[in-house]
């Protein structure tokens, strides 16, 4: 709760104190009430629950989306607040079933793992052998060893020497940390030098697979060293390609597999993970406002994406910024309805795709943009905001400083 405070104040300041037409008094006493609205009539866990449980992913394109728009939409109007969804373009929709991946020799065994985002299905589960991404120094030496994916399944990814958090093996065992962390680079520098050697990159090598008849690809969800390394985390994204299903298994079940591959102990992989394209469906922007009641046309910005990846819940990337904005126009609304400028909090679409909504939104409102005064984008995730990016905006500096002094 400390950051929405936090975050309210610097709102306010901006909005209420920006050329000192109000006496500190005043001020003073919108700041208590901000407060008070946020401490003890917080509406945040309300809110959070439909949208992370009930409502869930938020992928581009999906009906989930779309719900998740109208949900925000009846919750501003339900607070008296005018809201309308803009559409920015369009995108391909794409829906997951229900996924069943099970190791069926040399041992039986349900696999935890999921298809990637965008990923081609199976119109009915398929079965084969697993054999691992070969060490090649050339492209030929690529070219000569690809019949072999025929009919199979491919580990792509470089399995992982252990599943804990670096931290924990120094903790535990220090005596042998260097020796893991020595031996997993080097054995991560040979196999990107092997795939770099077969002169395809990213989507190109995928599709060169699923060409030469590969039944499906198999990678590792273990986050890298610097994105969310953890007990049990996955890293989650979408397919290289919607040619050939892509799978992702947990790091402890992908070296499961890895490991029998690579010692020629006969891993079969059956994999059932339908999945469809639908076409190409509107998406949009949903768009809060507070109208100006001095300087309509001179605006203050709340932003946060509201699609997701499909994967999980998505609380934290970007369920906690929604609900940051949502619940910071309900304050201001409650407290300070009548801001001396337009306070606008937008909800993109898109962002995980490459910033679509917001770049459309800059390009569709010229006028916003030339009398924008501050912007304030929250998606770094849950817990205690302790910084503020510039965003190389560094003459901004100053005002924050004096903002929170």
């Amino acid at each position: 709760m400390k950051r929405l405070i936090h975050f309210s104040i610097v709102l306010s300041l901006i909005t209420s104190n920006a050329t000192h037409a109000q006496t500190s008094t005043r001020v003073d006493s919108v700041l208590h009430a901000i407060r008070v609205e946020a401490i003890e009539k917080s509406d945040v866990y309300s809110l959070a629950q439909p949208l992370i449980d009930s409502i869930g992913s938020r992928l581009t394109g999906s009906a989930d989306l779309q719900r998740a728009d109208d949900w925000l939409a009846a919750a501003y109007r339900g607070w008296g607040i005018p809201v309308r969804t803009e559409q920015y373009g369009t995108a391909r929709a794409w829906r997951r079933g229900t996924i069943h991946i099970d190791l069926t020799a040399p041992r039986v065994r349900s696999l935890e793992g999921m298809l990637m985002a965008f990923s081609a299905g199976t119109r009915k589960p398929i079965q084969g052998p697993v054999i691992i991404y070969p060490n090649v120094s050339s492209g030929s030496e690529f070219e000569a060893w690809l019949p072999q994916v025929r009919g199979k399944f491919l580990a792509l990814s470089l399995a992982e020497p252990t599943c804990r958090p670096d931290e924990n093996w120094q903790k535990f065992a220090p005596e042998s940390f260097e020796k893991m962390r020595d031996e997993r680079t080097a054995a991560l520098r040979a196999w990107s030098a092997s795939l770099h050697a077969c002169g395809l990159g990213g989507e190109a090598l995928l599709l060169r697979l699923g060409e030469a008849g590969a039944l499906g690809l198999l990678v590792s969800l273990r986050p890298s060293l610097t994105a969310s390394p953890g007990w049990g985390t996955s890293k989650i994204g979408t397919a290289s390609t919607d040619k050939v299903p892509e799978v992702g298994l947990s790091c402890e079940d992908y070296g499961l597999v890895r490991r029998l591959a690579e010692r020629n102990q006969g891993p079969v992989i059956r994999l059932d993970a339908p999945a469809r394209f639908e076409g190409e469906v509107p998406v949009f922007n949903v768009i809060a406002e507070l109208r100006g009641s001095e300087k309509p046309d001179e605006y203050v910005l709340l932003s946060a994406h509201l699609d997701s990846w499909d994967a999980a819940s998505d609380a934290t990337d970007n369920g906690s910024g929604t609900l940051l904005m949502m619940e910071a126009m309900r304050i201001f609304n409650a407290v300070y309805p009548h801001p001396r400028r337009t306070i606008l909090a937008v909800h993109w679409g898109g962002e995980e795709q490459g910033l679509n909504g917001s770049r459309a939104f800059a390009s569709q409102h010229s006028d916003i943009v030339n009398g924008l005064q501050a912007l304030f984008n929250q998606d770094n995730g849950t817990g205690r905001i302790v910084s503020i990016s510039m965003s190389g905006f560094a003459g901004a500096g100053a005002f924050f400083r004096r903002w929170l002094a």
